[in-house]
């Protein structure tokens, strides 16, 4: 295979985004803040019929707050599966640290 001219690189991605805490039942510091690929986390869908699921998300960790925002879905990176899985303990360490300011 011969490659014509090559594609955008998931780790070149960047983005301004503000603190918001949406998603995440939290007010943010409104923060503005410009990402990379790095700072992201990917959530992985749980379906359920009971309370409790999830749906997809992608996140980052404010560094001034520690709150978790949500980016909306058309501001997702293409490469959003590549990125740190989420996790329910980086997620509660961040909502720990922000209410404990």
């Amino acid at each position: 295979m011969k490659i014509l001219s090559e594609g955008r690189k998931y780790d070149d991605w960047t983005m301004q985004v503000i603190c918001t805490g949406r998603g995440n039942g939290t007010k943010g510091c409104e923060a503005e803040l410009e990402i990379n690929f790095d700072d992201i986390r990917h959530c992985t869908p749980i379906e359920t019929e009971s309370w409790g699921g999830r749906e997809e998300a992608v996140c980052v960790k404010c560094p001034c707050c520690s709150v978790v925002t949500d980016l909306k879905k058309e501001s997702w990176p293409i490469h959003k599966k590549l990125a740190k899985k989420w996790t329910k303990t980086w997620h509660d360490s961040a909502y720990n640290e922000s209410t404990n300011l």
